[in-house]
């Protein structure tokens, strides 16, 4: 085990090297290091102790996997100088370490889910998965099942079906056990105890989130493409710099609103935004007569956009505006496309805030909402005060902001 010693982990690791229960489940809030020191601890496993072993390393979604666990996994084989491209089956998402498979898909992947067994699983936020799902990958499981999550939830099956078994090896992490992060990222931890209760309950201290704060339950992967989805569609755009420029694309149709994430990056002058605007048009995604309503609090980068010859409004802002915009997607049924990796993240975590006596108050909580504020815009014309729900004429001017 010398490959374990000489590398640099924290105490989740002596958890995971000591554990001999069939199961084992890490609930942490956010930076404990739970996800990176799962995988170095299955690539260790695999060169140094297991042989002929079938790893598989599962995400509800393939695009929520590839930007998270799988970019870990390889950034992890980098670092320790033992990649090799003759190992890795980019068709098939696999890689050999030795004589051990690691095989790398989503839960609505039905073929492998319900397919051929194997020796070890990884369900990387195994809070996002199907319950038949979990099931079926568990059933056909022969040795050691891992799994973690952001306890993002007051509320799961997994809490009263698997934390309860006394096969279970079960840890609670926070950003205290992981002794690599930076101060900043520390400080940045710290700072949700003076925005939020219920962010600094789930994100800080590891701890279950309070179910009745949050906002949106009334959402669900699509599980069809956006393309198939009939309706009217609309485009909405959240300016940032430091924080993401977000841009959406919503359909409204008689199933409900189907959304598709189409922008979400850091450092987006207004030059760089009217460039990402043109990737979509010369992609066919966005045709410059589509209208874009963005958020008004920087006039400037709305009319560069105009100037390009883009089809952008501001939306207008008023009082109760966030109110009404919230509650008119209530209202309906959301889907949100598996490619909107983004957008998941956002809402399910799109909280209403929590006070000091720990009551919840009619205000979502202002972080990592862009892609909200977003949907917000693009459905702005569909609701009118009064409850008068349509298309708007081309004289109205009310808009949600």
């Amino acid at each position: 085990m010398e490959e374990i010693t000489k590398m640099k982990s924290g105490p989740l690791m002596r958890i995971l090297l000591k554990n001999t229960k069939p199961i084992i489940v890490f609930q942490g809030g956010t930076g404990s290091s739970k996800t990176y020191t799962i995988l170095q601890y299955l690539i260790t496993m695999a060169m140094t102790k297991w042989d002929h072993k079938t790893i598989d390393i599962v995400r509800r979604t393939f695009p929520a996997l590839r930007i998270s666990v799988l970019k870990d996994f390889f950034d992890i084989l980098i670092k320790m100088e033992i990649y090799s491209v003759d190992n890795h089956n980019k068709t098939e998402n696999t890689y050999k370490i030795g004589t051990n498979v690691f095989r790398f898909y989503s839960s609505d992947e039905e073929q492998k889910v319900r397919g051929p067994r194997r020796d070890i699983v990884y369900f990387n936020e195994v809070l996002e998965f199907k319950k038949m799902d979990f099931i079926q990958i568990m059933l056909r499981t022969s040795d050691l099942v891992i799994m973690d999550y952001n306890p993002s939830e007051e509320f799961h099956w997994l809490y009263d079906e698997i934390l309860n078994r006394d096969d279970v090896c079960f840890s609670k992490s926070t950003f205290k056990d992981n002794p690599f992060l930076t101060e900043k990222v520390i400080n940045e931890i710290k700072r949700l105890r003076g925005i939020d209760l219920n962010l600094w309950r789930i994100y800080g201290q590891g701890e279950r989130g309070v179910t009745q704060a949050t906002i949106f339950s009334n959402w669900d992967y699509a599980e069809k493409e956006y393309k198939e989805f009939e309706g009217q569609e609309f485009f909405g755009l959240d300016f940032g710099f430091n924080d993401p420029t977000a841009l959406v694309r919503v359909k409204y149709h008689k199933e409900g609103i189907a959304v598709d994430e189409l922008l979400y990056k850091t450092n987006l002058t207004s030059d760089l935004i009217v460039g990402e605007l043109n990737k979509l048009v010369e992609s066919g995604i966005l045709k410059r007569t589509d209208t874009i309503y963005a958020d008004n609090a920087r006039p400037e980068i709305i009319e560069a956009i105009k100037k390009d010859g883009f089809n952008i409004y501001p939306a207008l802002k008023e009082n109760d505006s966030v109110l009404r915009g919230i509650n008119f997607l209530k209202m309906h049924k959301i889907f949100i496309t598996k490619e909107s990796v983004e957008y998941v993240k956002e809402i399910r975590t799109y909280k209403w805030k929590i006070d000091k006596n720990e009551k919840i108050i009619d205000e979502p909580v202002d972080l990592n909402n862009h892609l909200m504020d977003a949907t917000r815009y693009a459905l702005c014309q569909l609701s009118k005060p009064f409850g008068r729900f349509g298309i708007l004429e081309d004289d109205d001017k009310l808009i949600f902001g």
